[in-house]
């Protein structure tokens, strides 16, 4: 019975420290240090969705290849079946998330459709698909899946290394396409955007003369931004992520 009865005990510990929250949330609402609308659309969100806490950012949600065919679907209005992939893994990575690159996939086509939906978009170049032509993998060569650690922000493990350093070391990153698709299906599913804190590199990606694209959330714009430096260039905060084919 000792199972029993502190598993009650560590309930009711639980439950009292959210009352306690929940006193002090509606304390700060009352004195006008929090807003009403804000706090009640994250209570909306634990209402309405199971996943509440991967909604609201707090861990990162799971992706399947059934919500890429209706991503395609519904933003692209392209008939997907990708059942036939095989998504890679790699078991001392922890959560996956595979990036279906269709090889209809246009960079450009990527922005204006996220900007049909009202989400800031900055490029730095009017012309993704001409200034940035080399990619480790190209969706001209046919529809292919990879994966990357399943994080809202990019990898740790790969801070402080440039592109050089990565091709140097034989690490393979995700291309401006495929970190391009991520975030959308990602901003698609959830209204957040992936480095809310951080930058990816996207090593996996050259722009025309040779400069390397990296993407991130801007937050004081609240916009996404692309943009370009050398392949020596290292900074704790602009890091590529790991892509596992």
């Amino acid at each position: 019975m000792k199972g029993g009865i502190d598993m009650v005990v560590q309930s009711d510990d639980q439950l009292g420290r959210l009352l306690k929250l929940q006193h002090s949330v509606t304390d700060l609402v009352l004195h006008e240090r929090r807003s009403p609308v804000e706090i009640a659309e994250v209570l909306q969100a634990v209402v309405d969705y199971p996943e509440f806490y991967e909604r609201l950012g707090l861990a990162p949600i799971p992706i399947a290849f059934e919500d890429w065919e209706r991503f395609d679907r519904e933003v692209f209005g392209k008939k997907a079946d990708y059942a036939g992939l095989v998504v890679p893994s790699r078991d001392d990575l922890g959560r996956l998330w595979p990036i279906v690159v269709p090889e209809w996939t246009a960079m450009n086509k990527l922005v204006r459709k996220w900007r049909e939906r009202d989400v800031n978009v900055w490029t730095h170049v009017k012309n993704l698909d001409k200034d940035v032509p080399i990619h480790d993998r190209d969706p001209k060569n046919g529809t292919y899946v990879i994966s990357c650690r399943a994080r809202i922000e990019v990898d740790e493990e790969l801070k402080d290394l440039s592109a050089n350093d990565l091709k140097t070391q034989g690490i393979q990153t995700l291309t401006l396409p495929e970190r391009l698709r991520l975030d959308f299906l990602y901003w698609w599913k959830t209204r957040r955007h992936l480095d809310q804190k951080s930058w990816t590199l996207c090593a996996g990606s050259r722009g025309r003369d040779g400069g390397v694209p990296y993407v991130y959330w801007h937050p004081m714009r609240r916009g996404v931004r692309v943009r370009w430096t050398d392949t020596l260039y290292r900074d704790e905060g602009i890091r590529a992520r790991l892509a596992v084919s």
